[in-house]
């Protein structure tokens, strides 16, 4: 098996679609505004953005993005006026850790392998 997709809630989806396609570097694979969903494609799983009204919406994902150098994609994601709960944090299994929000408060987590 293989995962395929991950659904993040989201209670602006054209909004979110903008966070996912403008400020990351993704591109919409399917699916509208009108449709309640859209999917984004990514190198390794599509993200399902879908529709959510409720009180709600944003919560912990749990999905990371691997990248090569932590701190000038903070760095770049920051002047686009990303939120960061945490600037990158060396772990102790000798990684690299940053959690921001999407633009619905979804969090995400940057990660950089150890050296």
């Amino acid at each position: 098996m293989k995962p395929c997709g991950l659904r993040i809630w989201t209670n602006r989806l054209a909004e979110s679609r903008a966070f996912y396609t403008e400020i990351l570097p993704f591109k919409v694979n399917f699916g509208g505004s009108d449709q309640g969903w859209i999917i984004i494609g990514t190198p390794s799983i599509d993200l399902i953005l879908e529709s959510d009204e409720g009180a709600e919406s944003s919560r912990y994902t749990g999905l990371s993005f691997w990248v090569d150098d932590i701190q000038t994609t903070y760095r770049d994601l920051s002047e686009k006026g990303v939120e960061f709960v945490s600037p990158p944090q060396k772990q102790e299994w000798g990684g690299w850790l940053a959690d921001f929000r999407d633009c619905t408060g979804n969090t995400l987590t940057l990660v950089q392998n150890p050296d």
